[in-house]
């Protein structure tokens, strides 16, 4: 790679997004404490020197992992979703949204127990858990719901709302520890688990 060819060129750019999907799936199969730079190196097919040239660490690549998933995930809801403005609809939506999320992409879900492995880490570069801006879109729509009386649902929005994503953490967590890679359980018990939200949440008014 040569000098100065970095992420704000287009070449840059290229790179460092190879980078990132390399590495992604990597953390997703190994989790953070048992990846190592030369895992990365070698099924990225770049030089050391590229590597770290765009990340200077193990724990700044694997932030950066998480930012450009959730970026990803937000604008893709921004867009698909939350432009509907109907409650019901969005909620819907997000979470049919959030399955197809971990059908389609192995580590998609993956990133989300990534960002707590490095925060349990002293070389935790700073940064949020994609799991805090799933919770800010799930209690946006209960408001919005529950201000036009299409959505019902007792307690604070953010708490309800936390409780909705740890469901679903949990889900695809304990489903991975009892079913590994099976796919077809994860999406069988997790449309029960959006249809019994859905049952909670539609106001009967």
């Amino acid at each position: 790679m040569e000098f100065g060819d970095t992420g704000s060129t287009p070449k840059g750019a290229a790179t460092r997004n190879e980078i990132l999907r390399v590495a992604a799936d990597v953390f997703a199969r190994k989790g953070f404490e048992q990846t190592r730079m030369d895992d990365i190196i070698r099924e990225v097919g770049l030089t050391k020197g590229a590597i770290y040239f765009h990340f200077s660490s193990k724990a700044t690549l694997a932030q950066a992992v998480v930012d450009e998933q959730k970026a990803r995930w937000l604008r893709r809801v921004q867009e698909e979703i939350l432009s509907k403005n109907n409650p019901l609809e969005e909620l819907r939506q997000l979470g049919e949204f959030m399955v197809r999320t971990v059908l389609s992409d192995s580590s998609a879900w993956g990133v989300v127990h990534l960002a707590n492995q490095l925060a349990s880490t002293k070389e935790h570069p700073g940064g949020t858990s994609p799991l805090a801006a799933w919770v800010d879109l799930v209690a946006g729509i209960l408001q919005r719901g529950r201000a036009s009386g299409v959505l019902t649902f007792p307690g604070d929005p953010d708490d309800a709302a936390t409780v909705v994503v740890a469901a679903f953490d949990g889900l695809k967590s304990v489903t991975d520890a009892l079913d590994p890679k099976d796919l077809d359980a994860f999406e069988r018990r997790a449309t029960l688990l959006l249809q019994l939200l859905e049952q909670q949440f539609i106001s009967t008014q």
